[in-house]
Formats: structure tokens, C-alpha cells, sequence
């Protein structure tokens, strides 16, 4: 069972590149003129055979006697013009290939043997007889089982809404687009919701780009107030710094300065040691030793990192309540 399922992938390769070289040596368009009858595909293969060892016998013989004998064996092969396969169906076949090579002077063995083993090759993998009646009938009965009865599927009730309402559109838009008959008002509904939606999605990625630009230009603005070029920024001015923007409700960076006072507070009391370099999660684990510490400066974070990084948008009562946290990590 192993072995027949490794070997069919080679088989069936095999078979195709016969079948090619079969269609490059044979098929071609007949001529109108009138045909031999039609060979069968058995006298076929043995009229290969006999060729191919009249000519295997030939290399010891002088040119001279090449030409004539391969110009006698070129003769049958002019003569068929038709073959006949197992099923009855004839295919229409053209050597003139092969005939010229086998009345060419000076004659090439090789290479009149090398389409003779084509065709050969092509025979020991050409396919095997088609089906009968009976196996058709069988296979008729086999596909009325109730396994083969698939039903189509019905459509989701989204899918039929959406093309409910194209069916709708198109109507509507019939009368305006007379050339637009056959689907074509539907065709320019799509393509107008698909700009719709470029367009929609543009302005996301506009609206993503600014806020990142604000967010780079907020942290290089708390870098210089940090002491690049400023005066050392402090607990007390960060937390001044973060009412005063309170007060124009710019909560967001606010957030920020309210954040970078806990770091200051906590630096200055030895609780920690504030490090610009350093993440969240660093200085989590710096106060891990103080569980009520600890507990506190993760609730700071947590809210800082939703609406510093995840842009959550924060309203007044929702920062009293984070000034309020804060305030409990800055007092002594």
C-alpha cells in the first residue's frame, strides 16, 4: 500500500512527459487530403518496435546501406496518418519528424533512435484503456449515495442583505447609467465603496501618523525639560508642570509628568533609582521587596501605559483619580 502510494506521484509524472513527447513527435494538423485507415494502437507500438531494432542492427553496416534500409523503413511510417486507440477514438498523427530523419543523407542513428525510445517510453506509461459502459453505470450509482448529495449552501443573512441591497442600488441607478446594463451600476457601487473605504483608511494612517508625531514631540519636549539642555527637572516642578497642563486639559501629557514625579519622588527618597534607559517593568521589580509600594506604583503604571502608549483617551474625573494615586506615592 506504502509502495503504490510513493510510486503514484511518479507515475503520473511520467505518464504527462510521455504524453508531451507523444504530442511533439505525433499530433499535428492532417491534411484535407484523403488518409490511410486508421492503425491500431497495438500495430502501432509494434510497428516502433520493429523499427527501432531494424535500426539498432544497422551500425555495423556501411552509409550506403544505411540510406537505402532506412528509406524502406520511412515508407510505413508515411503511411500512417491515423490511430486507432482501445476506446475508439482515433487521433490524427503526423511523423513527418520522424520520416525526415529517416531519409536524411548523410543518416544519424542517434538520433533517429532517440525518437524511437520516445516513443517507447511514451508506450510503457501510455494510459490504459477508457472506462465501459458498466463502470459507468456503476459510477452513476455510486454518486447517488446519500454522501454525494451535497446541497448548496445557503447564503449567510449578511451576504444576502449586502446583495439585497446592490440588486436595490443597481435598479436605482439603471435609469442614469443606460450603458451600465448587465451589472454595471453594481460594478460602479462596489468601486465607490471601495474609494470610500481608501479613503477611510487613509485617514486612519493620517490620524495614527499625527498622534505619533505629538507623542515624539511631547517626549522630546519632556527630555529637554529632563535636563538635556534645561534646567534638572524635579519632582516638584514635574508635578507643577502636570497641573498646569491639567488646566488646558491636555490629560494625556499630563499623565506623563504625573508619572515622571512618582520616578523623581521615589529616586529622591532612595526607593528606587530613576534611569531614563530603564522600562516600567524594571522599576516594578526595583520595589518588589515593598508589596503596598509595589502595589500602588503598578497601578500608576498600568494607567500610564494605556493612555501614554495605547492613546486611551482620559477625561477629568479619570485623571483626579490618577493625580489622586500619584499623591499617595508623594507623600512622605
Amino acid at each position: 500500500m506504502n509502495a503504490w502510494t510513493d510510486a503514484a506521484p511518479n507515475r503520473t509524472l511520467l505518464r504527462r512527459l510521455a504524453l508531451a513527447i507523444m504530442a511533439v513527435l505525433l499530433c499535428a494538423p492532417a491534411a484535407a487530403s484523403a488518409q490511410s485507415p486508421p492503425t491500431p494502437i497495438h500495430e502501432y507500438w509494434a510497428q516502433v518496435e520493429v523499427t527501432y531494432a531494424a535500426v539498432q542492427a544497422m551500425h555495423d553496416a556501411s552509409q550506403a546501406e544505411r540510406v537505402v534500409r532506412l528509406a524502406a523503413l520511412a515508407k510505413p511510417w508515411q503511411q500512417i496518418t491515423q490511430v486507432a486507440l482501445e476506446g475508439g477514438a482515433v487521433v490524427v498523427v503526423d511523423h513527418s519528424a520522424l520520416t525526415r530523419a529517416l531519409l536524411a543523407d548523410p543518416p544519424n542513428l542517434t538520433r533517429v533512435e532517440g525518437m524511437l525510445v520516445a516513443l517507447l517510453a511514451a508506450r510503457d506509461y501510455w494510459p490504459a484503456g477508457g472506462h465501459s459502459a458498466a463502470d459507468l453505470r456503476s459510477l452513476a450509482s455510486i454518486l447517488q449515495r446519500a454522501e454525494f448529495q451535497v446541497e448548496p449552501k445557503t447564503p449567510s443573512a449578511l451576504r444576502a442583505w449586502w446583495k439585497n441591497l446592490l440588486d436595490r442600488i443597481d435598479r436605482l441607478l439603471a435609469p442614469l447609467f443606460p450603458e451600465s446594463a448587465g451589472g454595471g451600476a453594481a460594478a460602479l457601487v462596489a468601486w465607490l465603496l471601495n474609494f470610500a473605504g481608501v479613503v477611510a483608511l487613509a485617514g486612519l494612517v493620517a490620524y495614527a501618523v499625527n498622534e505619533l508625531l505629538k507623542s515624539l514631540a511631547a517626549e522630546a519636549h519632556l527630555r529637554m525639560e529632563g535636563g538635556d539642555g534645561g534646567a534638572p527637572l524635579t519632582a516638584d516642578s514635574a508635578f507643577q508642570r502636570a497641573q498646569e497642563l491639567a488646566e488646558g486639559r491636555d490629560y494625556r501629557t499630563a499623565v506623563r509628568y504625573l508619572y515622571l514625579s512618582t520616578l523623581l519622588t521615589l529616586d529622591e527618597r532612595g526607593l528606587l533609582r530613576y534611569d531614563r534607559s530603564k522600562t516600567n517593568r524594571e522599576y516594578l521589580r526595583s520595589v518588589a521587596g515593598q508589596p503596598a509600594l509595589a502595589a500602588t506604583l503598578r497601578d500608576v503604571i498600568d494607567v500610564f501605559d494605556r493612555v501614554w502608549y495605547g492613546f486611551q483617551p482620559l477625561d477629568a474625573a479619570s485623571y483626579a483619580h490618577y493625580e489622586t494615586r500619584v499623591a499617595e506615592l508623594r507623600r512622605p
